[in-house]
């Protein structure tokens, strides 16, 4: 619902406390129709090696069991971090399969990257 700063440090200063105080921002928006969906696929930034807050606070408002979530996320050097063990927290009565981490600043290149990655998963 509040937007972040525009500038990259004083975001990942508001991430950091955010991530360390618990804290889940308001989102603006809410799905009627979840029961409609059987995988979902979660992306996000990474932000101190997990998911950023807003993701975290979207995993949070939903009764997501028996649903299967596929993480994905862009990095600078993190990878895909404790991702999937936090959304496995979050969600424990959902599956969560192998994510896909993309570095940052190729992420708009990784067409074939993430074709592979699909395939893999038997979605593509």
């Amino acid at each position: 619902a509040a937007p972040y700063p525009t500038e990259y440090r004083e975001t990942t200063k508001q991430a950091r406390k955010e991530l360390e105080s618990g804290f889940k921002p308001p989102l603006t928006t809410r799905l009627t129709n979840m029961d409609t969906y059987d995988v979902i696929f979660v992306g996000s930034p990474c932000w101190w090696g997990t998911i950023a807050t807003p993701v975290i606070s979207f995993l949070s408002g939903y009764d997501l069991s028996g649903k299967t979530l596929v993480p994905f996320m862009t990095h600078k050097g993190s990878g895909l971090g404790r991702t999937a063990a936090h959304m496995r927290e979050l969600c424990p009565a959902s599956a969560v399969l192998q994510g896909k981490a993309l570095w940052g600043d190729s992420a708009s290149k990784s067409g074939k990257e993430i074709s592979d990655w699909l395939r893999s998963l038997n979605m593509a």
